[in-house]
């Protein structure tokens, strides 16, 4: 798990110091894990920096600029869970705990969305325990554990709690 958070999105490399929001199941709970990546997904793409992310009916490698080794994995591996959630998906890494994300895709762009809490940590925190319980794990880095049912994993996201994280640009 610790793989992903270093390599799979440049901005967790930036913020590993910082607490993170961890979840307790896949995300959203009622919601069935979907076998491949969805057309509209499927490309290669490129972000700001030069890092890339090449997605197929059922894996997904990134790769970044500097050229640490790709990371690779497929919807198979049990660690990486699509979801339909509305009008976007909902990646989900991990294995025990997972890192959840929201994703939308646009016509040439993928837009990736976390719970960023760098600065922001105590409002953001303050605003997830209005909806559910916020269990707090001391670490090498503090995160919080949450456990939302389908309502409460609603309401995060429609509570502007998940931010803009990294954009890929369709190049092939």
């Amino acid at each position: 798990m610790k793989r992903y958070l270093l390599i799979l999105f440049p901005a967790l490399v930036l913020c590993l110091s910082c607490s993170s929001v961890q979840f307790r199941h896949p995300q959203p709970r009622g919601a069935a894990a979907l076998p491949e990546f969805p057309e509209d997904l499927r490309g290669v793409y490129l972000d700001s920096i030069g890092d890339t992310l090449k997605v197929t009916a059922d894996s997904f490698i990134y790769q970044t600029a500097d050229f640490f080794d790709p990371l690779t994995d497929s919807l198979s591996s049990g660690q990486t869970i699509l979801k339909k959630f509305g009008e976007q998906y909902v990646l989900n890494l991990g294995e025990g705990e997972w890192e959840v994300f929201l994703v939308e895709a646009n016509e040439d762009l993928i837009t990736v969305y976390y719970i960023i809490l760098n600065d922001d940590e105590e409002r953001i925190i303050r605003e997830i325990r209005k909806i559910m319980p916020v269990k707090k794990i001391r670490g090498m880095r503090d995160s919080y554990l949450i456990d939302p049912s389908e309502e409460q994993f609603r309401k995060l996201s429609e509570g502007k709690l998940f931010s803009e994280y990294v954009r890929f640009t369709r190049i092939e």
